[in-house]
């Protein structure tokens, strides 16, 4: 007889680096304002708990074998920041200047955007459209121009993720303008992205909208 085990998920702050514990029932104060992210949970011994994963948390062992020069919070800020390949579908707008508004518009700041794809279905773009690409320094490993053939447009998102790395992949249309700030912003609020066979979750921007929303595959979004 196999027993199945229920492994429970949850985040006591009490020995956790970050958190601040003051003289009132209503638990720890947290150094990183993760608190604002979590859903009501309970104060057990002067610290908060709750069923869910903070992927913040440090333990004190952590600290010990951090560099004495390096600031904590500014090294888990960098563990915990999105990381995000961008890709960007050129054949719904054959415009090389809409191109560059939508890359102005991603690498308006150091945003930590590690790879680009391209869809395109005309080669006569390709050369400019890789220049574009990397003139904001991604380097030419990283910068794949999937070229579609025959396939329908509900397939242009399989072929261009076989080029995908680990991390989130924002996917836009070519003149998409994103808002100031969008990686931070999505770093704050914490968004993890459940889904199902696939490899990395995917944020997409809705078309001629300039708001950040979620693509028609995930199946779950919570805020940690």
């Amino acid at each position: 007889m196999q027993v199945s085990e229920t492994i429970k998920i949850e985040t006591h702050c009490k020995n956790c680096i970050f958190a601040q514990k003051k003289m009132s029932l209503y638990g720890n104060l947290c150094q990183l304002g993760r608190l604002d992210k979590f859903p009501k949970g309970e104060v057990i011994d002067g610290y908060h708990r709750f069923d869910r994963f903070c992927n913040a948390y440090r333990p004190q062992k952590w600290l010990d074998d951090l560099d004495t020069a390096l600031h904590p919070i500014q090294v888990v800020n960098q563990e915990t920041h999105i990381k995000m390949g961008l890709t960007i579908n050129f054949i719904e707008n054959y415009s090389l200047d809409a191109l560059k508004r939508t890359l102005n518009s991603v690498f308006q700041y150091e945003n930590g955007l590690y790879y680009v794809i391209i869809i395109n279905d005309r080669p006569e773009y390709n050369e400019e459209i890789h220049q574009l690409v990397s003139s904001k320094g991604i380097h030419n490993s990283r910068i794949h121009i999937v070229q579609i053939l025959n396939q329908v447009p509900e397939y242009y998102m399989d072929e261009a993720f076989k080029f995908a790395r680990n991390g989130y992949i924002l996917y836009l249309y070519s003149g998409d303008i994103m808002p100031y700030n969008y990686v931070e912003k999505l770093s704050r609020i914490g968004v993890i992205l459940i889904y199902k066979n696939w490899q990395s979750p995917i944020i997409r921007c809705k078309k001629k909208v300039g708001i950040i929303a979620v693509n028609w595959i995930i199946l779950d979004i919570r805020i940690i």
